[in-house]
C-alpha cells in the first residue's frame, strides 16, 4: 500500500488538533486534509477522493449522528473513525452501530492510529466487496500450490460447516480475518448476520457494552437500553480479533457466556440465551500469557475447540510467486496497467525476501510499484523502489534461504548499483564513471549490457 495514494480527512473544530494530527499521520506519509467547519464535510466529500475520515462527534451546530448519516447518503464506502474525548464514550458507542468502523479515545496515540487506519485499509481490501458475494472455489481466497495452503483450504472447508469455535493463530499480515470470514462464508450459518470486533480498538468499560449491551441508566449518559453484538448477532458469527489484548476483567464475563450460551446486559440481572459462534484470532501465545496472568486458561480452551494455524509466508516461499501474479491481476484492473510479468532476477528478490510482514506485505509492495510503473515487466529496481517508498514493513531483507546462485547476485548488484549512482547524479555519463573508477566506454556497454534506461528522456 502506497500511503500517499490514501488522502485522509479530518474533522475537528479544534484547529491546533487538527494541525497536530495532520503532522502525525504525516510522519507516516499519509495525504491529509483537515476541516474545521463539519458543515462543509459533505463538499469535502464530494470534491476529493476520500479513502478514510476522523471524524470528532463533539462539535457545535450537528451531532456525530447527523453528520455519519451525510456521509454515508453520499458516499457509504468511506469508513469513519471516531476520534473522541472520554465525556462522549457512550456516545461512540451508538456512531459505533450507526456506521462507524472505529473509536480512538483522545488523547491519540500515533501507533494505535495508523494501526487503526492500516487495519481498516487492509481489510476493505481483503474482504469480499458486500454481503452478497458468492463463493465458488475457496482458492479465489487462498492463493498458493503449497501443501501448506491446499491443507488450509481443506481444513476450512471441514470446520466450516461443524459449527465449532474456532481460535485461529498465526503472524500479523497472514490473512487471519480473511480465515475468519471463509469459515463464516462457507458455514451453515452465512445467512445470518457476521460481525467483527478488534479487541484492543476498545476501553475495556467500552468494549463490555459493545459485546454484551446496557440497560438505560447502567451508567453515566446511558440513555436508553442497548443490544450488544452478541446478542445482535444471534444465530450468526461474532469474530473477536486480537482476543490476546481482551482485558482480563472482561475475560470471566466471556467465559460465562462461552459455558452457557447466556448473556447478561450492564445493568441487568435477566440472563439471555443467544445463540452465536464465536472465532477468535490472536498473534500471541496465548498459553504463555496465561502462565503470566493475562489470560485465563480455561477462556483459552473454551475457544480452542479447534484450532487453525496460518503459517508465516516465509515458510511457504512456494507461495510467494502465485500470490504476486494474483496481485498484480488485482492492480492491472485497479490502475488499468498491463504488466505480464516479473523478470526472473525480480522473482529471485521476492522469494528471498523475508516478508516479515507476511501476505500484506507482499500486497502493499506490488500496489505499491505498480503505480508508479508504466513497464510491461517489473524489474528488480521497481520491487527495490517500492521498498524505499515503504511498501514493504521493513527494508529490503534476503531470507536464510537463498534463490538466487552467487553469479546473479553479483550481476543484480552490479546493475542496481550504477542505476543508484546514474541517479545520485542526475544521469551525468562522465561524473557517473568517475565515481565508480571506470571508462565512459566501458560505463555505456555496461548500461546497455543491463538495460539501463535514462528515467529523464
Amino acid at each position: 500500500m502506497d500511503n500517499e495514494q490514501i488522502t485522509i480527512l479530518a474533522i475537528d473544530d479544534d484547529e491546533s488538533f487538527l494541525h497536530s494530527i495532520k503532522k502525525l499521520l504525516q510522519l507516516s506519509n499519509f495525504s491529509v486534509i483537515t476541516l474545521s467547519n463539519p458543515f462543509e464535510a459533505i463538499d469535502y466529500v464530494e470534491k476529493y477522493k476520500i479513502s478514510i475520515i476522523l471524524l470528532d462527534i463533539q462539535m457545535p451546530g450537528v451531532s456525530g449522528d447527523q453528520l455519519i448519516s451525510q456521509i454515508q447518503a453520499k458516499n457509504p464506502t468511506i469508513p469513519i473513525i471516531i476520534i473522541s474525548g472520554t465525556g462522549t464514550i457512550n456516545i461512540a458507542v451508538e456512531l459505533l452501530k450507526k456506521g462507524a468502523v472505529n473509536f480512538i479515545e483522545k488523547p491519540v496515540e500515533h501507533s494505535k492510529l495508523i494501526d487503526a487506519i492500516n487495519k481498516e485499509l487492509s481489510v476493505r481490501r481483503v474482504l469480499p466487496s458486500g454481503k452478497d458475494t458468492e463463493l465458488t472455489n475457496i482458492a479465489e481466497y487462498f492463493i498458493g500450490n503449497s501443501n501448506i495452503i491446499n491443507e488450509l483450504r481443506q481444513d476450512i472447508l471441514q470446520v466450516a460447516k461443524s459449527g465449532a469455535r474456532v481460535l485461529i493463530t498465526g503472524e500479523t499480515g497472514t490473512g487471519k480475518e480473511l480465515v475468519a470470514y471463509s469459515l463464516y462464508q462457507f458455514g451453515n450459518r452465512n445467512k445470518k448476520k457476521f460481525s467483527s470486533i478488534n479487541c484492543p480498538s476498545f476501553p475495556a468499560g467500552l468494549l463490555e457494552s459493545e459485546l454484551f449491551g446496557h440497560l438505560k441508566g447502567a451508567f453515566t449518559d446511558a440513555r436508553s437500553d442497548r443490544k450488544g453484538i452478541l446478542e445482535e448477532s444471534n444465530g450468526g458469527t461474532v469474530f473477536l480479533d486480537e482476543i490476546g489484548d481482551l482485558d482480563i476483567s472482561l475475560q470471566p464475563k466471556l467465559l460465562r457466556f462461552l459455558e452457557n450460551d447466556e448473556i447478561q446486559r450492564i445493568g441487568s440481572d435477566k440472563p439471555l440465551k443467544v445463540d452465536v459462534r464465536i472465532i477468535a484470532a490472536t498473534n500471541q501465545d496465548l498459553l504463555e500469557l496465561s502462565k503470566k496472568g493475562k489470560f485465563r486458561a480455561d477462556l483459552y480452551h473454551r475457544l480452542k475447540v479447534v484450532q487453525i494455524h496460518i503459517p508465516p509466508l516465509r515458510e511457504r516461499p512456494e507461495d510467494i510467486l502465485p500470490l504476486a501474479y494474483h496481485f498484480i491481476s488485482i492492480f492491472n484492473e485497479k490502475y488499468d496497467k498491463n504488466i505480464v510479468r516479473i523478470s526472473p532476477q525480480a522473482e529471485g528478490i521476492l522469494m528471498n525476501q523475508k516478508w516479515e510482514g507476511n501476505v500484506r506485505e507482499l500486497k502493499n509492495v506490488i500496489d505499491n510499484l505498480m503505480i508508479f510503473t508504466s513497464k510491461q515487466i517489473i524489474e528488480v529496481s521497481d520491487i527495490i523502489r517500492s521498498f524505499e517508498r515503504g511498501g514493504g514493513n521493513n527494508k529490503l531483507e534476503f531470507s536464510e534461504k537463498k534463490i538466487y546462485d552467487l553469479h546473479t547476485a553479483k550481476i543484480e548488484f552490479e546493475k542496481q548499483y550504477i542505476l543508484q549512482t546514474l541517479r545520485e547524479n542526475d544521469w551525468q555519463i562522465s561524473k557517473t564513471a568517475e565515481i565508480l573508477n571506470i571508462d565512459r566506454t566501458g560505463l555505456h556497454r555496461k548500461i546497455n549490457e543491463y538495460g539501463i534506461k535514462n528515467e529523464k528522456e
